[in-house]
C-alpha cells in the first residue's frame, strides 16, 4: 500500500512548493520568477486531476494544495510590495483579505461537516457560483495574471514585450481593462466569503 506522502497529488503538491521556493530565491530575474512560478501555479490543475483519476484524495493533499495557494500568493504580494512600495500597504492588505477569508471558509466548512472549503452548498449564491469548476478556473487564471503582469510591467519595457508577446501599450490594456476586473471581482468574492462564513459558524455556534 502506498503510503500517503508518496500520493501522486501529494508530489505534485511538493514539486509546487519547491518552484515557489525557487521563484522566490529569483524574484529579480523576471525571466526565471515568471517560469517558476507559473509552473508551480499551473500544477495547481493537475494534483486535483490526478487525485480524482487516481483515487488518491487525502487530508493532507487537501491542506497541503490550501497552504500552497495561500502561500503562493502571500509571496506574489509581498514581492509587489517590494516593488510598488508606495502601494504596499494594499498588497499587505490583500494579502490579508486573502488569507482571512479562506481560513475562515475552511473553519466554517468544517462546522458544517464538508470535507474541503471548496464544498459552498450552505453558503450565498455567490460564493456557490464561485466554487463551480469553470468560474473557480476564469476567476483564479486571471486574478494571477493581474498579478504577474503587474510584476512584469515593473520591468522594463522590452521584458514585458518579449515574455508576455504583448507590446506595452497591450500589456497595459490586457493588465488594467481585463484582468483588473476579475481581480476586483474576486476581492468581493473574498469579502462576501468572510461575511457567509461567519453567518455559517454564529448558525453553528447558536444549533449547539
Amino acid at each position: 500500500m502506498v503510503s500517503v506522502f508518496l500520493y501522486v497529488p501529494n508530489l505534485i503538491g511538493y514539486a509546487r512548493c519547491l518552484f515557489m521556493v525557487l521563484a522566490l530565491v529569483y524574484w529579480q530575474d523576471p525571466t526565471a520568477f515568471l517560469l517558476l512560478y507559473s509552473a508551480s501555479f499551473g500544477l495547481d490543475a493537475w494534483d486535483g486531476y490526478f487525485a480524482r483519476l487516481l483515487k488518491q484524495s487525502s487530508e493532507l493533499g487537501a491542506v497541503l494544495d490550501m497552504l500552497t495557494d495561500r502561500s503562493g500568493s502571500a509571496m506574489m504580494l509581498v514581492i509587489l510590495a517590494q516593488l510598488y512600495k508606495s502601494f504596499a500597504p494594499v498588497f499587505l492588505a490583500l494579502m490579508y483579505l486573502d488569507c482571512f477569508s479562506h481560513w475562515v471558509q475552511v473553519s466554517s466548512g468544517l462546522c458544517s461537516g464538508n470535507s474541503s472549503h471548496k464544498q459552498a452548498g450552505n453558503q450565498s449564491a455567490i460564493i456557490r457560483f464561485y466554487y463551480t469548476r469553470p468560474a473557480l478556473t476564469f476567476t483564479c487564471l486571471f486574478n494571477e495574471l493581474f498579478f504577474i503582469m503587474l510584476y512584469l510591467l515593473h520591468f522594463k519595457e522590452g521584458t514585458v514585450s518579449v515574455i508576455s508577446g504583448l507590446s506595452i501599450n497591450w500589456a497595459k490594456l490586457f493588465t488594467w481593462g481585463f484582468c483588473f476586473v476579475v481581480f476586483a471581482a474576486k476581492q468581493l468574492v473574498n469579502v462576501n466569503q468572510i461575511v457567509t462564513a461567519h453567518k455559517t459558524l454564529l448558525s453553528s455556534t447558536s444549533s449547539s
